[in-house]
């Protein structure tokens, strides 16, 4: 996608929440960084509108009466997950040994695509006392209720304030894509704050009959579209979904 500038007038910045509002003109902006931007990410969209006498290359998304262009750079979040088929994340006692191991099901490649791992602390407890930390030399942030968290896993720290000022401060450090690991009180949270993106499910042929649920109740209804759906030969099936605004 090419982004083309013919712009003379004056123009807002803005992010999706409104959290920031400047006022520049078209050629303060540095036209490879924001072509970059758009190529990577279909959350990045770069809006130019012209008035009724002419119109401006871009991507048009609003009345094109309306003299203004956006720019709205924001942090893809993804929950992805893997659940059985009757529902549940985890078996008893947080058992994960019903879950595939022959095949990585596209997780290293969303892996290297994310910036920061988000995760509760129940989460965070369980997969540390599972032995050698996984996650080395990615950032992981362990949402918290406590004023201090004891943090023993290396790249990680503690956040305890609400979910809009920690996406606030992530898009404000530059993060391009997290992924939300869980667990459900956390995705119940982002999902109260409409703050997920994307959701990914990896659905195993398994019945568990008990456990700990994928979604807790007690959200909003949230609308998904599906985007991509694929089965294995092992029958597990991976659902892809954007969540609607």
């Amino acid at each position: 996608m090419q982004v083309q500038w013919r712009a003379t007038e004056r123009w807002s910045l803005t992010t999706d929440h409104g959290v920031l509002m400047t006022r520049f003109s078209a050629g303060d902006l540095d036209r490879n960084q924001v072509t970059k931007n758009v190529e990577d990410s279909w959350r990045c969209l770069f809006l130019l509108i012209a008035d009724t006498r002419k119109r401006h290359a871009g991507i048009v998304l609003r009345a094109p009466r309306v003299r203004i262009a956006e720019y709205h750079l924001c942090v893809l979040t993804t929950l992805f997950i893997a659940t059985s088929l009757d529902g549940y994340i985890a078996g008893p006692d947080d058992d994960l040994s019903w879950q595939f191991t022959d095949n990585d099901y596209g997780f290293d490649e969303f892996y290297q695509s994310v910036d920061t791992l988000i995760m509760g602390r129940g989460t965070y407890d369980v997969v540390r006392g599972m032995g050698r930390w996984p996650y080395s030399g990615k950032r992981t942030l362990v949402v918290t209720r406590s004023e201090k968290l004891d943090i023993t896993t290396a790249d990680t720290a503690y956040f305890n304030g609400s979910l809009v000022e920690l996406e606030k401060m992530l898009k404000e450090q530059g993060v391009k894509r997290s992924w939300l690991v869980g667990g459900g009180e956390l995705v119940k949270g982002y999902l109260e704050g409409k703050l997920v993106e994307e959701v990914v499910v990896s659905v195993h042929p398994v019945l568990l009959g008990k456990g700990v649920p994928l979604f807790p109740g007690g959200f909003p209804q949230t609308s998904l579209k599906l985007l991509d759906a694929e089965a294995f030969d092992s029958g597990l099936v991976q659902l892809r979904y954007s969540v609607k605004s």
